[in-house]
């Protein structure tokens, strides 16, 4: 199967600063580990896809500013807005890593090998300095497999990167 990945010049450098490597899908019951008997986060977890478990983790990243940005721009990914979304993109971005020709490409290679997103099955964010890196794990409607959408922002809200790949399996801590 072949990968849908755009990286951005600067994505491995900030993945590496924040942690070590790309978030990973949420471990078993993550979600609900130390929360309230009253939270309203779900207690299901839904049952492994191919050798991926992921849990159902909040929608809302705690404390983690542009979650709802990078929402809206997903939003905008998948229903074709590209020439707007575009022009969310840091220069860079824009004009040598992903023109709107090749996120053109990477939608309708999306659209064709994996369909429509069906189920949002949870999101993850981290921070470095003011650089800002989040997940989106979801399922599609041609696929079982769990895709994860990565965007980086830049401190002025920009898109600083962009790929599509599949969930990575959680490794034991």
């Amino acid at each position: 199967m072949r990968t849908l990945t755009i990286l951005a010049l600067g994505l491995s450098l900030l993945l590496c600063a924040c942690g070590g490597s790309q978030p990973e899908a949420p471990e078993p019951a993550a979600a609900t580990r130390g929360a309230p008997a009253d939270s309203a986060a779900p207690e299901a977890t839904p049952p492994p896809i191919g050798d991926v478990q992921v849990s159902i983790v909040p929608l809302a990243p705690a404390g983690i500013a542009g979650a709802d940005l990078v929402r809206e721009y997903t939003r905008m990914f998948y229903a074709g807005e590209l020439e707007a979304l575009v022009q969310k993109f840091s220069p860079e971005m824009r004009e040598d890593i992903l023109p709107l020709d090749k996120l053109r490409a990477l939608r309708e290679e999306l659209r064709n090998q994996y369909g429509e997103e069906v189920q949002v099955l949870g999101e993850d964010a981290k921070t470095r300095d003011d650089y800002r890196a989040f997940a989106r794990f979801a399922r599609f409607s041609k696929n079982n497999d769990v895709l994860q959408l990565q965007w980086i922002l830049r401190p002025d809200d920009s898109v600083a990167g962009f790929k599509v790949m599949p969930a990575k399996k959680p490794q034991p801590r």
